[in-house]
């Protein structure tokens, strides 16, 4: 019995500094005293680039925006811009939506996506840019990124 203890508490250890090291972001993001994140140089900038953060982090910054959105705190992020990586769904013929998933895969944050280009295959990875806006439909205001750029990856 005490062995089927050790082996179970060891197997334990490891599963706990398993899912510890999963949660280590190699490159942390630089925020400015606008609260901008940026990873690395980019070519560009945007108000909150998240495409080079880990799916970590970047799962974490969009929940917080995500959020803020759905409180109706439009301000702070209408007409931003934005640059992210995720997976490309829909739900119907009329919206279109961009994931992030967590590192684990079982839970996501969405955007609605507006955009005037073709669209991929759902499911298929994505980096976008754009700007944060809103639109009004008949439930209420809802937020969405008015894409500029979609590129497959």
């Amino acid at each position: 019995m005490f062995r089927i203890r050790s082996v179970a508490f060891i197997l334990a250890l490891l599963a706990l500094a398993w899912g510890l090291c999963s949660c280590v972001s190699v490159e942390q993001p630089q925020t400015d005293v606008n609260n901008e994140t940026t990873v690395g140089n980019t070519a560009e900038t945007y108000d909150y680039d998240y495409a080079s953060l880990s799916l970590v982090d970047e799962y974490q910054r969009t929940l917080q925006m995500c959020t803020d959105l759905k409180k109706q705190d439009y301000a702070k992020y209408k007409g931003k811009t934005v640059r992210m990586k995720g997976e490309y769904m829909t739900s119907d013929p009329y919206h279109f939506l961009v994931i992030f998933l967590d590192d684990t895969r079982c839970c996501f944050n969405d955007f609605e996506l507006l955009y005037g280009g073709s669209y991929p295959a759902v499911g298929t990875s994505v980096e976008i840019t754009g700007r944060i806006d809103s639109y009004t439909a008949p439930d209420g205001t809802w937020p969405c990124i008015v894409v500029d750029t979609m590129k497959t990856l």
